[in-house]
């Protein structure tokens, strides 16, 4: 059935309490779809609730239709799902990466698919400002919801049963466009480490886990090289230009910390606090 204006109104504009009041007159219809004029694409109030600015109202609003039966998996194709919408970070409020958190705990990631495309799109092609006016609140949202979407085993490639008119999407591959497009990203240093992450997780077999793991790899190469004295940090960087410069001083700063501490116990320490999955 299609849903009534006056709850999709109210949704729109995060009036909880006349959402509380249709839940409960009638729970069973949660899951039914809006239409609006002029479009073909029918979504569900857990889709509208996640669009426009999201604040605290809209995150207790998502999870208040979440806990009376709002399934983040319906989507009525070619729409798209609540996950898909909230992940773009396209939106202002500060609860961003808490609703996309919220979304995933709900339900798995692989039900909460559009049309075969990888939730990663949303993000990476709508999460950076190209224009040079960079947002950073919001581009650090969108590493975030990269980190959260990854963390739950999202894809870099859309899956095999994309269905969409437009290429199939590569996450490395679109940064790499985006960059060569837009200039500016380069000195972006959210996009920079957003596109860093991806290329570590491609060249980990695009696994999470295995690219979480990686230095934990290098830490304990590097403490068997100090033990035996045999560590050495190379040349130290001249110039400090741009963020992959700073970004290789830092390492160069802290390898030098290491060689002049020793094996004293302190690769051990880092290793004990270091949470692999995160």
């Amino acid at each position: 059935m299609v849903l009534d204006e006056d709850i999709v109104e109210a949704v729109i504009t995060g009036n909880i309490d006349a959402v509380k009041a249709w839940i409960a007159a009638d729970q069973s219809r949660v899951n039914d779809f809006a239409t609006f004029p002029g479009s073909e694409m029918k979504f569900t109030l857990l889709s509208i609730a996640v669009t426009g600015r999201r604040d605290e109202t809209k995150l207790s609003l998502v999870r208040l239709l979440l806990a009376n039966g709002a399934d983040p998996s319906v989507c009525h194709a070619p729409g798209l799902t609540a996950l898909y919408i909230a992940s773009a970070c396209s939106s202002q409020g500060e609860h961003t990466v808490d609703i996309v958190s919220t979304l995933l705990e709900a339900a798995p990631l692989s039900s909460q698919i559009s049309g075969g495309m990888t939730p990663l799109r949303a993000p990476i092609v709508q999460g950076f400002a190209t224009d040079g006016e960079f947002d950073i609140h919001r581009e650090r949202d969108a590493v975030e919801v990269i980190k959260l979407l990854l963390r739950h085993g999202a894809p870099l490639d859309d899956y095999p049963n994309y269905s969409g008119d437009r290429p199939r999407f590569s996450a490395d591959a679109s940064m790499r466009e985006g960059e060569t497009k837009f200039p500016g990203l380069a000195q972006n240093e959210a996009f920079v480490e957003a596109k860093a992450l991806i290329s570590g997780v491609r060249a980990c077999g695009g696994s999470w886990k295995s690219y979480c793991r990686l230095p934990h790899k290098q830490i304990l190469r590097l403490r068997s090289l100090l033990s035996r004295g045999r560590a050495r940090p190379r040349r130290e960087p001249i110039l400090e230009r741009d963020i992959l410069e700073k970004r290789a001083a830092a390492a160069y700063r802290s390898i030098v910390f290491l060689c002049k501490l020793g094996d004293n116990g302190i690769v051990w320490k880092i290793l004990e606090f270091w949470q692999v999955a995160r």
